[in-house]
């Protein structure tokens, strides 16, 4: 599979100037309800440029606003209406001439109309209008407030417009408006009057409506709006405008009032940004008692901004609240929306109306669906009712983090499992060189399976190999280190710890099951399996590596392990009857485990196999091949060395093998079946097929223990 996306994405590249120059693309992904496909892996960034490509989630494209799963994405309604809209603009240009588009810019300032920023109007064309006429026969009225006004009727008989003087006031560099109107021209800027002269500029007070020198035209801003979700059946917009790059310009902004028999409400604001941000540092997840204060919004504002410092790991969440201390509007509606801005990257939004009663509480948890590099800082843009006072809290969400963990470091546990299960191998070995006998496997487990015996090491080789540089790990056809290619897709050092434990307690927990069947299996078989069949092996071994080779690996490992299974069971069966150690039964033991764990990593090869018996083009076999024949090797080297000349070497071998697992194949993970293969051979190699000393060799364990 990695194959074939390496070789798509490559054919983009190499063509992205060429045969492809034309060509834009849209990359949508479910959000957080997609378990399957992080928002991460469908983004286009490194295969187009940004002015061919757009990424979006799902939750954050405008009308949609809701996250979907992997399946209900192609079928949701709001998703399918705002993909058929835009594909028909495509095709439908101002001549309806009925082709697409030949100029990529247009093409891709369409989809960003429908899939990013929507200011409101379902027409393209309708809602990009640059230059529009300013009504002379409209009256022009004042705003009541040069920093926050507020208009609102139960109707509004005749269209007006409402003047905002621009300023040079460097304490006022930016300008929000809300509205609940559907016109598509609402916020407009011109210019009425000449410049002051130059050094001359003067703070001027506002003139009476009748001192207006009204312009004729006037440039549209309003395509730099944003629709918000629908609260009981009204939609409303907003628009922020940075006012210091209209400075020269303009010296007037507009917002236009239609007729309307519905009640009409327009707040805006003029105001200086930072005076309206807090930066607060998002907490740790285990201060779940903590309650911080952010802010209390106590002067009247539509608009505030909170900036998470930190918030950059996929193991983070949030909890930020909103209490309506007091509210004098008469507004039926509540109005508020809570949305997470991420810089250079579409906006995902989580959105809820904010009551208007006294007292009232909304909450709304943040957490990133990919990660996000360190100068990146998520904004949390609170858009408030001015007539209502609040008080904003943050505090962490422990159970989010869990969630959060869960469904995106959860599959790194088999990697983990299966290290922790190569080290205990390595103990057994290495207790084997040194005193002839080694420890049981919850011992051995206890005593070599620490987490700083291979993360930390690991850690270390990573950063030698990265100094070392790529060039010369080319040559020496050497991968890089995942923790510089994945640098934020994988889990960090602590993080790792924490899955490495509940790995160590999941394997433990298997240990113990597998135990029960092996004790059942021994009292049920034993009088079986007293009989040796010495050549059984050799038939099930090509039988099953031309399963392998012709149908499915992981099928092939399934059944090998129950082959290997009988021969636990049977090694079980010759210790109690004194004809083999406990060393190379304790040995099988964990190999078995081995085997297990490497068939579970390797389970959704074989769903993959399964379906691509229906396809009518077959995929090439499934990189499981190489770790299922490995595991069969185990059975044709059983006992080949002897320990004496195998397990010196061995052990450290078996330790290389868990090292470069932790290296290299914690995201690629046919990787860590691949070293877990070749250890479950190293390790049956060393095994003693005399086993004449057995009971000298269980007091030797008894001693050691």
């Amino acid at each position: 599979m990695q194959m074939f996306y390496a070789k798509v994405n490559g054919y983009w590249k190499e063509n992205i100037n060429d045969s492809l120059k034309d060509v834009v693309a849209v990359s949508i992904n479910g959000g957080k309800r997609d378990k399957f496909v992080s928002d991460h892996l469908s983004s286009l960034s490194g295969i187009m440029t940004h002015r061919r490509a757009i990424n979006v989630v799902s939750s954050s494209v405008p009308n949609v606003w809701t996250a979907a799963d992997h399946s209900s994405i192609i079928w949701c309604e709001q998703l399918v209406d705002v993909v058929t809209t835009a594909m028909f603009k495509l095709v439908n240009g101002l001549d309806r001439s009925k082709q697409v588009h030949l100029s990529a810019d247009e093409k891709i300032r369409m989809l960003h109309y429908y899939f990013v920023q929507n200011p409101g109007p379902d027409d393209y064309y309708a809602g990009i209008q640059g230059v529009v006429d300013v009504k002379s026969e409209h009256p022009w009225q004042l705003a009541s407030d040069e920093h926050l006004w507020t208009f609102s009727r139960e109707k509004v008989e005749e269209p007006r417009y409402i003047s905002i003087p621009l300023t040079s006031d460097k304490h006022l560099n930016t300008f929000a408006a809300v509205t609940n109107q559907a016109e598509p021209s609402w916020v407009l800027a011109c210019k009425t009057r000449k410049n002051s002269k130059k050094g001359k500029k003067s703070k001027k007070k506002m003139r009476s409506p009748e001192e207006f020198k009204k312009c004729e035209l006037a440039t549209n801003f309003s395509p730099k709006s944003n629709i918000f979700p629908a609260n009981n059946g009204v939609m409303r917009k907003s628009v922020m405008l940075n006012t210091t790059d209209m400075e020269g310009y303009y010296d007037t902004l507009l917002v236009y009032v239609t007729s309307s028999s519905k009640p009409v409400d327009i707040w805006g604001q003029y105001f200086y940004d930072k005076n309206q941000q807090t930066t607060v540092t998002v907490p740790m997840a285990c201060n779940v008692f903590n309650i911080y204060e952010i802010a209390q919004i106590t002067d009247g504002r539509i608009f505030h901004s909170v900036v998470l410092d930190g918030l950059n790991s996929l193991s983070q969440a949030v909890k930020i609240s909103v209490v309506t201390l007091t509210c004098q509007s008469q507004i039926k509606d509540g109005f508020g929306v809570m949305r997470l801005l991420i810089p250079n990257r579409a906006e995902i939004s989580y959105d809820s109306s904010f009551p208007l009663h006294n007292g009232a509480e909304t909450t709304a948890v943040f957490r990133l669906h990919s990660p996000l590099d360190d100068e990146l800082k998520p904004e949390v843009h609170l858009w408030l009712n001015p007539s209502c006072t609040y008080s904003i809290s943050m505090q962490a969400s422990p159970q989010d983090v869990v969630g959060q963990v869960v469904q995106h470091y959860a599959l790194t546990i088999p990697v983990y499992v299966l290290l922790n299960l190569m080290l205990v191998l390595f103990g057994q070995m290495k207790q084997i060189a040194k005193h002839g006998a080694c420890l049981s496997f919850p011992e051995a487990h206890l005593s070599h399976a620490q987490p700083y015996k291979v993360l930390i090491v690991a850690n270390l080789v990573s950063t030698l190999l990265w100094r070392v540089g790529p060039d010369v790990l080319d040559k020496l056809m050497m991968p890089f280190p995942e923790k510089y290619v994945y640098p934020v897709q994988l889990p960090g050092t602590l993080l790792s710890i924490f899955l490495y434990l509940v790995a160590y307690v999941v394997t433990l927990s298997v240990y113990f099951l597998l135990k029960l069947l092996v004790f059942i299996a021994e009292v049920i078989f034993s009088p079986c399996l007293q009989r040796s069949i010495p050549l059984y092996k050799f038939a099930v071994v090509p039988c099953l590596a031309l399963i392998a080779l012709r149908v499915c690996g992981t099928v092939a490992m399934a059944v090998g392990i129950l082959f290997y299974f009988i021969t636990v069971v049977s090694a079980k069966v010759e210790l109690k009857n004194g004809q083999r150690s406990a060393s190379t039964y304790n040995i099988r033991f964990t190999i078995l485990q081995l085997w297990l764990w490497i068939t579970l990593n390797s389970a959704p090869f074989a769903l993959a196999w399964f379906k691509n018996t229906s396809f009518p083009h077959h995929l090439p076999n499934d990189p499981t091949v190489g770790a299922a024949i490995l595991l069969l090797l185990a059975f044709s080297v059983d006992g080949a060395v002897g320990r004496s000349t195998t397990n010196r070497i061995g052990c450290w071998l078996v330790y290389a093998c868990a090292l470069a697992s932790a290296v290299y194949g914690i995201r690629h993970m046919y990787r860590s079946t691949l070293l877990a293969g070749a250890a479950v051979v190293i390790a049956s190699a060393g095994l003693s097929r005399d086993d004449k000393n057995a009971e000298d060799k269980s007091e030797s364990v008894k001693k050691l223990n």
